[in-house]
């Protein structure tokens, strides 16, 4: 039976991972720049983000500033330029900037204001938001910790073939936390997590599913 600490390391490697948006993360963000950002050329990308207001291009470029991506790296740069696009109720810039105020990136660390962004993205329908909530509240990251809160929006992300969380809803389903125990609901979620190749999710399913 996985024990709390697995789910405590597991749920800071996702949030940590989701912020960096890093090298080994490429499981754990979906790409939603739309047409208009898809440029990478910084002085394009503030022309349409600053003098025409492009929320797409500037959360492009606030990811390239916080990557340091062809720009120097700036993470005050990069929270004003998601706080521009997440004004105009762009999802993926609101969950970027949520991220932020819960590392304390850029801006001060405020983890209240940071679930607040993710949780305008989550109600958008936003994966990556709706994963990074579940994290929090698996966590109690900056809030009460909240098992069936946590398993909900799991369960939302894992709607939308997210693989990370239907893992994590699998590990959550054998040990009956946050929701009813159930072995069946378990392993079927941890298969997909494996075939979409999510660390451990193998493990995982040879030590809790019927052969």
């Amino acid at each position: 039976m996985p024990n709390r600490p697995f789910f405590q390391v597991l749920a800071l490697m996702a949030v940590l991972c989701a912020a960096s948006m890093g090298a080994g993360c490429s499981d754990l963000r979906h790409d939603f720049s739309a047409p208009s950002a898809e440029s990478t050329d910084p002085e394009m990308l503030r022309r349409a983000a600053v003098e025409k207001g492009d929320a797409q291009a500037q959360n492009k470029l606030g990811m390239m500033y916080f990557r340091g991506l062809g720009v120097p790296q700036s993470f005050a740069n990069a929270a004003a330029l998601y706080q521009m696009a997440a004004t105009q109720g762009n999802a993926w810039a609101q969950t970027n900037l949520g991220m932020m105020y819960i590392q304390g990136q850029g801006v001060p660390q405020d983890v209240a204001r940071g679930a607040a962004f993710l949780q305008k993205a989550s109600d958008q329908g936003f994966v990556l938001a709706q994963h990074n909530m579940g994290m929090l509240y698996l966590q109690g990251h900056g809030m009460p910790r909240d098992d069936a809160k946590a398993a909900a929006f799991f369960q939302k992300a894992a709607d939308q073939g997210y693989p990370m969380a239907r893992f994590v809803l699998g590990e959550m389903y054998v040990v009956g936390r946050g929701v009813p125990k159930d072995i069946g609901k378990a392993c079927n979620l941890l298969r997909l997590a494996a075939a979409n190749g999510i660390t451990g999710a193998q493990e995982a399913i040879d030590r809790n599913c019927p052969k």
